[in-house]
């Protein structure tokens, strides 16, 4: 007889009373109902403990967790620790779940061992004209060999491996998978997400997909897209290397030394156009001889023209830090921050 198995559902709250509710009600009200709800109240100072207590009085798969403010990084470890669950699953305090996640899930485990469910993600924005937007976080069509949900593959099938789906909330991961491989999430790094992701994505033997939005990603309250990085920034170079120790500890060096390589110069130039001004030039020297220290030298040219924006490498590879960001500008449309100002700073 086919035995559904327990999750674990792990929900970071500081200050979410807002959209609190919907997020309970998403999860204590889904047609699977063996779980355990895991609160960690990260030192919120609105109503969020008052609504987490009311609902745990009602509903006692749900447990409360105290912290000081540590961030959801902390949260999420101390979630990982105390779960009892065959498998979890990371959830936003201000989003929400399609109520039939955990049993379509179920049915595609049946019984079976699967280290990573991903699916598909719908995106909110109360300040939108169109409440749900018609955005899903990652397309099927990179993942060869998936014909369905029942297709097992692992991340050598994907073709576009460092950029695609890169957030924890839309996939239900095996606790002993990511307990056997002592995965947590990087202590107050803004990048924590793109590390753990990837690095339970090459450690994964079994992975399974459906392109189906189970989950509603609430960017209300999200400067992600708009936010300038002061020092923080220079973590990425953290996760860059931990990536690097983890994909040659696995002898995957050789299959990922050009996906890997354009990871790598996208997501750099990217955070650059996102930087502070006061640190575009530190960060525009280190970005520099993180992409070209003795790499390019060892991939083959023609493969590497082809690569998607290898224009920005080109630029960077032949102009200092100032040049590259009027390159972006001349050529791109981005705004040079008080350009007059800093012109002659640095």
């Amino acid at each position: 007889m086919f035995k559904y198995p327990k999750i674990s559902v792990i929900i970071p709250v500081y200050n979410a009373e807002k959209f609190l509710r919907h997020c309970l009600d998403s999860i204590i009200y889904q047609t699977h109902e063996n779980l355990e709800i895991i609160c960690i109240d990260d030192g919120s100072t609105d109503n969020s403990p008052q609504i987490l207590q009311e609902y745990a009085s009602k509903d006692s798969r749900i447990i409360i967790e105290k912290q000081q403010n540590q961030g959801a990084s902390v949260a999420r470890n101390r979630g990982i620790e105390l779960a009892k669950g065959e498998y979890l699953h990371f959830v936003d305090a201000d989003d929400w779940l399609n109520l039939s996640l955990y049993t379509d899930f179920a049915s595609v485990v049946r019984g079976g061992i699967l280290d990573i469910f991903v699916f598909n993600a719908g995106f909110y924005d109360e300040c939108d004209t169109v409440d749900i937007m018609p955005k899903y976080s990652f397309s099927v069509e990179v993942w060869d060999n998936w014909q369905d949900v029942n297709s097992e593959l692992t991340f050598e099938d994907c073709n576009n491996p460092f950029c695609s789906g890169l957030a924890v909330w839309n996939k239900i991961y095996r606790t002993d998978f990511l307990r056997n491989r002592k995965l947590k999430f990087l202590k107050y790094n803004p990048f924590e997400d793109f590390l753990f992701c990837l690095q339970a994505f090459l450690y994964a033997e079994s992975i399974k997909i459906t392109p189906a939005p189970y989950y509603t990603y609430n960017q209300t309250n999200s400067g992600s897209l708009t936010k300038n990085y002061t020092e923080n920034i220079f973590q990425i170079f953290n996760v860059i290397n931990d990536l690097e120790i983890t994909i040659e500890e696995l002898h995957m060096k050789n299959a990922f030394k050009y996906a890997f390589f354009q990871y790598k110069y996208e997501q750099l130039t990217a955070l650059f156009d996102k930087a502070d001004w006061k640190y575009k030039k530190a960060f525009y020297e280190r970005m520099k001889a993180a992409v070209f220290d003795g790499v390019l030298d060892t991939l083959n040219p023609a493969i590497c023209e082809k690569l998607k924006n290898f224009k920005l490498l080109s630029a960077m590879k032949s102009r200092d830090w100032l040049g590259y960001q009027i390159y972006l500008w001349l050529n791109f449309g981005k705004k040079l921050k008080n350009l007059k100002t800093h012109l002659f700073k640095g």
